[in-house]
């Protein structure tokens, strides 16, 4: 998996070059954007947020709601795995308002799963409940998002064990928890991961 993205890094990094010369803004900030997942998903969160930032400013610049969403929603990832809760928040509300004015079952899947996210980083057992039933509407609306799907099905995994060590292990939190790594286990396999 690491070579995969260290080869989609050379080849994103390529074709950002490419877009830059052309002058094809919204590619460009595609580019960014990706470039920025990627490092994110290889744990650089600090040059993921360079990307992410470049990108959100110039999806702002070419009013693309698709690539706004998607740089917000990763900016609000990092925001809580950097414990700046305050700065996720931020971003939530940004979020929030490009949910309610575009029709997007994408977009609206990322605004769940973020606020899913800030809850389940609460100390308070129904922030945890609220963040359990966001994720299993995001899961049981479907795939509209291979990676979106992956987070929700995890967190919930670990909301769902967190649940089960407080319980002293209830079956039939037991038997969630079996189902939704088999669904992951499904998707690893049907993506060759």
């Amino acid at each position: 998996r690491k070579g995969d993205l260290a080869k989609a890094l050379e080849y994103i990094q390529k074709s950002l070059k490419m877009f830059v010369t052309l002058g094809q803004k919204l590619a460009v900030a595609a580019s960014l954007g990706n470039l920025g997942e990627i490092y994110w998903q290889q744990g650089e969160p600090k040059k993921a947020l360079v990307f992410l930032k470049r990108s959100l400013k110039l999806a702002q610049e070419m009013g693309n709601g698709q690539y706004i969403s998607n740089a917000i929603f990763y900016l609000i990832l990092i925001a809580i795995e950097n414990n700046d809760i305050d700065e996720a928040n931020r971003y939530l509300k940004k979020l929030r308002e490009f949910d309610k004015y575009e029709a997007s079952k994408l977009i609206n899947q990322k605004r769940k799963i973020a606020e899913a996210l800030l809850l389940k980083k609460g100390k308070k057992i129904r922030n945890r409940l609220q963040a359990e039933e966001l994720l299993k509407k995001v899961i049981s609306e479907g795939i509209v998002n291979y990676q979106l799907n992956v987070i929700a099905l995890l967190n919930l995994c670990e909301l769902l064990l967190m649940e089960l060590r407080a319980t002293g292990g209830d079956k039939e939190i037991f038997n969630e928890v079996v189902e939704l790594i088999d669904r992951l286990f499904e998707i690893a396999k049907n993506q060759n991961s």
